[in-house]
């Protein structure tokens, strides 16, 4: 239109977060356009599907009942037939940001389940490194916690107070361990957003749930890396301990077995890494 149109603001919010699917700079009613006759055509033509529509169902409503209307809703409001070659597919707005694929989709900084699975895996696996990493040095160790753990049973602790003392130990360090990826990532993040050349948020100030998850992760890492070793180290007979005769190491089938695994996730990750790097490098220098 080549006319102007005095508007009221009604209202001013904060700056939307970078990965907002809804991103907007101003929010205007349709009520604005629907007095424009250029745009009536808009409005009252449902061929038209330039809009994206948003609905608030009911508590409890059945989204597969109200998807299967579709068809005589298109045939009763579009034309007789249309229900044969078009059609909408109600989806959970939370689940646009990585999972709608749609051609024309107001995704803004869109993300990918599949991206997300692909580095959780890595870091999962590398995680898991580190754990068997931690439990072959624990028992390889135990000789020198040996005599502590002696003492400690002819002075009456339990085996169930010495795992829980091992566990303890091992939840502890993890949680530094988290402090200190927290701090590192903190340090990496502005130079990898350069690299990639796109913003990434950390976010553990606005989102308290982002501490809670990372301190499940460090219970749960604690515990796991912790485990075998607590156990292990438990079992020592005091008398064969303060008489010298300490076990060194875990019993070598699990400790081989570990160390297959740990080198088998080792090699995998390389590889995989390795076959990246070729493919980006083969992207960036093909002759187009």
């Amino acid at each position: 239109t080549d006319t102007w149109e005095s508007l009221r603001v009604t209202g001013v919010i904060a700056d939307l977060p970078d990965n907002t699917t809804l991103a907007f700079d101003m929010l205007q009613s349709m009520a604005v356009w629907s007095v424009d006759p250029a745009a009536e055509r808009y409005f009252n033509d449902w061929r038209n599907d330039i809009f994206h529509t948003y609905v608030l169902l009911r508590e409890g409503a059945d989204v597969a009942e109200l998807q299967s209307q579709a068809g005589a809703f298109l045939d009763r409001r579009f034309e007789a037939g249309s229900s044969g070659y078009t059609s909408f597919t109600a989806m959970p707005i939370t689940a646009i940001h990585l999972r709608s694929h749609r051609e024309g989709d107001m995704r803004g900084a869109g993300g990918s389940l599949t991206t997300i699975y692909s580095f959780g895996a890595v870091a999962a696996f590398v995680l898991l490194l580190a754990c068997i990493n931690f439990t072959n040095l624990a028992t390889a160790r135990a000789a020198k916690r040996a005599t502590e753990i002696g003492v400690r049973k002819v002075v009456g602790a339990g085996r169930g107070r010495i795992v829980v003392q091992f566990l303890t130990e091992s939840t502890a360090l993890a949680a530094v361990a988290v402090l200190i990826a927290v701090a590192l990532v903190e340090l990496a993040l502005p130079p990898f957003e350069a690299f990639l050349g796109t913003d990434l948020a950390f976010e553990y100030v606005r989102q308290p749930g982002t501490w809670a998850a990372l301190l499940l992760l460090a219970l749960a890492t604690g515990l796991v890396a912790g485990s075998y070793p607590a156990f292990y180290l438990s079992a020592f007979e005091p008398i064969r301990v303060l008489k010298g005769d300490v076990p060194h190491g875990a019993r070598g089938g699990l400790r081989k077995t570990l160390v297959v695994v740990q080198f088998s996730i080792a090699i995998a990750l390389v590889i995989a890494t390795a076959v990246v790097f070729e493919q980006m490098r083969f992207a960036r220098n093909i002759d187009l």
